[in-house]
Order: structure tokens, then C-alpha cells, then sequence
């Protein structure tokens, strides 16, 4: 099988690949990024912006299947018209290229920012209420997924709504936390920290993603869409713990309310406000942190798929990752 990557220079993409190049399903391999791939590897790559109709058509020429990575997804610097041109626009010109080109196939990673914050814990079953346009556009290019499969019989689309994803190498939320603990900085805990916090490992996901595709596409009737997360869930106290084990730190003894947490942090936001730099503490951020966002699998069960890791492996294996990366 001939398989395109869009964003195949990030974070999943590069795990995708280092997958990809050892089995034998995959004959060919192709990549599209607006940044070019700080790894070497057996594939081909497209320097381009998907919204790029010459080089999405470019792209497409040979392929079997695609993977679509590409999104706009940052917290931070991102306005709401370019969620929508990148997520939604960007997935339609991927999708007339496919049929240009008879590609049939698509494992596409949409978000559980689609459900929002109303109806947790969320599953497949839950209607979703996006709130925020990162959300709205990951649902938007969803349905415009849908309308492509429905519009052939042959067509077969995976949608992936994974939990936020963690793993060596992942520069993200869960990175800042670790970050924080090692530099001694993570000074008291905040508010219980019973809060669950839905987490996905890098490996697993491509893993069940690839599972889908080798295995189980024959099965799929046009459509699916699975949420992605690993287990046991672990609340944020959680997790700090498991981190400050790894390290070989002790944890802090303070716990002060989230009120106080948040009269603090506005400091930081006056800074962000003034400077317009991306810190790693603000009232935003901390209000997330504290928030409960527990997502949930009904159908994944059903496909008799068993993940390689756990995820208190997966947390321990980025502390590693980090750690050596400090030595």
C-alpha cells in the first residue's frame, strides 16, 4: 500500500513513519508539511501548506491511502479564521484531490475538542457541542469527511478523536508540567486534583490507527469514528505524582484553594498581556489543568484491540525521554 502523510514532520507524523518503515504492508511512503522533517527516513517529502491545491495534487499522485495530521491546533497565536481555512478548507482541497485521483481510503485525526466541556465524560454516542473554534473546525472538516464517503460506496473514512497525546518527544501541555516539576517550580498543589484528565501514548494510538487500517478497514462500512484514549484514567494529582516519582522527587507538602491559585496566576496574564509571550502558567491554562475532561470508548472494546502500554508506562516513558534530554 502507497500511504501519504499530511503534517507527517510532527510529532504523531514522525511516529507514524518510524512505524510505517518496518512493516511490510507499506510499499511506499509520502509526506506533506509546511515544515520540513528534522528525522530521516525512508519516504519522500512535499514541502507545502495543504491548503496548497498544485501541491495536494502533487501529493496525491500514486497514493492508496492518506493519513491526514495537518491542522491548525495551537492554544496560542492562532485566530479563528485560520482554524477554519487550515481544518476545514484545507480538508476539502484534500478531498478533491483524493477523488481526483481514485484514493478511496482516510484516517483522518480529528479531536475530542468536539464534544466541549458540557457532557462529560464523553463516548461515541455523545452529540457534540464543540465551544471553542479549534473544535468547530475539526467537527466541520468531520462532516465534509462524511458527505465524501457517502458520495461512493467504495470510499472509507476513519475518523480519530483522540485525548490530548503524550510521548518522548511531544512539546506540549503535558511537557510544561514536567517541565515545571524538574526545574522545581510546581511549588504546591491546587485545588484536590481529583480531576480526571483523559491522556493518550503516541505509540498506542498509531498503533490502533494502523490496526484499523491493515486489519479492520475491510470491515468499515464507509464510515467510523472511534474516540482515542488509554487507561487506567489518572486525575491530575495522578500524574503529578507518577512524575515526581520518576524523577526521584519528592512532592510538595502545600495545597492551597484553586481560588488563590487563580488570584496568583493573574500575574502571569498581565506579563502575557504586555509581552505577548506564550508562558507557561496563566489563569487559562490552570483553569484547564483543573478542569475535569474524562473521555470514554465504547467502540474500540469491540474491536478486541489491546494497546502495547498502559499509560502510566507511556507518562513514564516521556520522563525518561525528558530527563535524558537534560543530561
Amino acid at each position: 500500500m502507497n500511504i501519504g502523510i499530511t503534517g507527517g514532520s510532527g510529532f504523531i507524523g514522525q511516529y507514524f513513519i518510524e512505524r510505517l518503515e518496518k512493516l511490510s504492508d507499506c510499499d511506499n511512503l509520502k509526506i506533506i508539511d509546511i515544515a520540513k522533517p528534522v528525522f530521516s527516513g525512508n519516504f519522500s517529502f512535499i514541502h507545502g501548506d495543504i491548503r496548497d491545491k498544485s501541491k495536494i495534487e502533487d501529493f496525491c499522485k500514486g497514493l492508496d491511502c492518506v493519513i491526514h495530521l495537518a491542522a491548525a491546533h495551537h492554544d496560542f497565536g492562532i485566530t479563528d479564521e485560520e482554524y477554519f481555512d487550515v481544518n476545514q478548507k484545507g480538508t476539502q482541497i484534500l478531498l478533491e484531490a483524493m477523488t481526483n485521483h481514485g484514493i478511496d481510503k482516510l484516517i483522518f485525526y480529528s479531536t475530542v475538542a468536539v464534544y466541549g466541556t458540557k457532557n462529560l465524560p464523553a463516548n461515541e454516542n455523545t452529540p457534540p457541542e464543540p465551544e471553542s473554534p479549534y473544535g468547530l473546525s475539526k467537527l466541520a472538516a468531520e462532516k465534509i469527511i462524511l458527505e465524501w464517503t457517502n458520495g461512493q460506496h467504495t470510499r472509507k473514512g476513519i475518523i480519530i478523536r483522540p485525548t490530548v497525546v503524550i510521548g518522548a518527544r511531544n512539546l506540549a501541555n503535558m511537557y510544561f508540567l514536567i517541565d515545571q516539576i524538574y526545574k522545581n517550580r510546581y511549588l504546591f498543589h491546587f485545588g484536590k486534583g481529583t480531576n480526571i484528565k483523559s491522556i493518550a501514548y503516541v505509540k498506542n494510538l498509531v498503533d490502533f490507527s494502523l490496526f484499523l487500517l491493515f486489519e479492520r478497514i475491510s470491515q468499515i462500512k464507509q464510515h467510523v469514528i472511534f474516540n482515542y484514549v488509554d487507561y487506567p484514567q489518572l486525575s491530575f494529582r495522578d500524574t503529578v505524582s507518577i512524575i515526581h516519582e520518576e524523577m526521584g522527587k519528592p512532592e510538595p507538602r502545600l495545597r492551597i484553594p484553586l481560588g488563590l491559585a487563580l488570584s496568583i496566576s493573574k500575574i502571569f496574564d498581565m506579563v502575557i498581556m504586555f509581552t505577548g509571550k506564550n508562558l507557561p502558567i496563566s489563569s487559562a491554562r490552570l483553569r484547564k489543568t483543573a478542569s475535569q475532561t474524562q473521555f470514554e470508548t465504547i467502540r474500540i472494546p469491540d474491536l478486541q484491540y489491546q494497546p502495547g502500554w498502559n499509560i502510566v508506562q507511556g507518562l513514564r516513558e516521556m520522563v525518561k525521554w525528558y530527563l535524558e534530554t537534560k543530561k
